[in-house]
Parts: structure tokens; sequence; C-alpha cells
């Protein structure tokens, strides 16, 4: 199992990104450049955070941007090397802020 961490502790289960992934999405998807995130097909807005490469030793990935896609929404990754995809609202029940630094765990 893959797990999305920040500081020690799990946000969230990392999903894979299989065949409409985005209108059973219950966890969080970490989806790496470059790539596109579209709300076209999905059940309703999804919250997304933009992350470049943590300069630390360790690596993981600083939010550098965080916003909720609404319905037929498409969200590019700009200077971001990944996109942190989840169901609206949980970034809030998370308290996840620009700044944060997220480490992905068990790939």
């Amino acid at each position: 199992m893959t797990w999305l961490l920040r500081s020690s502790d799990v946000l969230a289960a990392i999903e894979p990104r299989d065949r409409g992934w985005q209108r059973s999405l219950q966890g969080a998807v970490v989806v790496r450049r470059p790539a596109v995130v579209r709300t076209v097909t999905a059940a309703g807005e999804l919250d997304v955070a933009w992350c470049v490469p943590a300069t630390e030793p360790t690596g993981g990935l600083v939010v550098v941007r965080v916003a909720t896609l609404g319905r037929r929404r498409v969200a590019v990754p700009l200077r971001a090397c990944a996109l942190v995809v989840a169901p609206a609202a949980a970034f809030d029940r998370w308290g996840l802020r620009v700044g944060d630094c997220l480490e992905v765990r068990g790939e």
C-alpha cells in the first residue's frame, strides 16, 4: 500500500490512476508530469495541490498552490512536477497548506 504523508502523519492512501479514478476517488492520487487533471468526468469537485520537488535530502514534494477544481474544469501542472488530487474538502480536513512538505511512501 502506498501512503501520502506530511511530517510522518498519514494523510491518505494513494490510489492507482486506473480508468475512471476521478469518479470513485476516496483517498488521493499523485499525478506526475506531464499530466492534466480534468473534472469533466468527475463525480464532483476535486482538491488539487501543485507540488515541486523538495530541496531536502529525503526528497518529497513541497506544495506551492492549492485549489478546489469545480465541475468541467482543467488543472495544468504549470511549473509543478506533480499534482496531488483528492475529493473536495479533503485538504481542509488534512489541514494542507502551501509550503507543506509531502512524502509518498511505499512506491
